[in-house]
């Protein structure tokens, strides 16, 4: 073959080298586009999953607060006087705080920290029985879920899959090893219906 036939065959080469190289480029392209849509579908769908899970947990944790009533009952028996929380529909751990919000600077003062039986009324003393002056009772309850009873003495323990952060953050002990800070779900200033005589247990 002479000069002009190899210089046609390197021409013709040097096409198809082209070619193969534009093909080459435009599927690497091609593929880097579909791979960097993939992972923008696959972050789209985590971001969903993600808020159907959170969703969920928040189902969960609204699913599992305690009823808020209208009202807190009382009876006295002998000298005292009890408050009684309305049955609840499973167990949890409490403390009871009261004030009279009548009494100018009052705050609420809580009780120590018990464990409520689902489906049973939990009985509470109200120490400051109004005997002479004018007294409107109020009640906040500080509820925690049952797996932070260290006893165990109840026959039920779940918690909150809620995860705000983190059960163990929701709550401290104090120096008497007692649950306080924040409740996991919380009444404030439910109203203490005083029996209608409003005179003090005789002693």
């Amino acid at each position: 073959m002479d000069a002009d036939t190899w210089a046609a065959i390197a021409a013709i080469a040097a096409i198809a080298a082209d070619v193969v190289a534009v093909v080459a480029l435009y599927f690497a392209v091609t593929s880097a586009r579909a791979a960097k849509e993939s992972a923008k579908q696959a972050k789209a769908v985590a971001r969903v999953e993600e808020e159907r899970r959170a969703e969920e947990r928040e189902r969960w944790h609204e699913e599992l607060k305690p009823p808020y009533p209208g009202k807190i009952e009382t009876e006295v028996h002998g000298a005292s006087l009890y408050g009684y929380l309305p049955a609840l529909p499973r167990d949890y751990l409490i403390r009871v705080g009261l004030c009279d919000e009548r009494r100018s600077g009052s705050t609420f003062r809580f009780q120590p920290q018990v464990r409520v039986t689902a489906d049973l009324r939990h009985r509470f003393p109200i120490d400051a029985w109004p005997s002479k002056v004018p007294s409107r009772f109020v009640a906040a309850v500080k509820f925690w879920c049952p797996d932070l009873d260290d006893d165990d003495t109840g026959p039920l323990s779940w918690t909150c899959p809620c995860g705000r952060s983190g059960l163990s953050s929701s709550y401290v002990l104090d120096a008497d090893d007692q649950l306080s800070g924040n409740g996991h779900w919380e009444w404030w200033a439910v109203p203490i219906e005083l029996p209608s005589n409003e005179k003090a247990p005789a002693d």
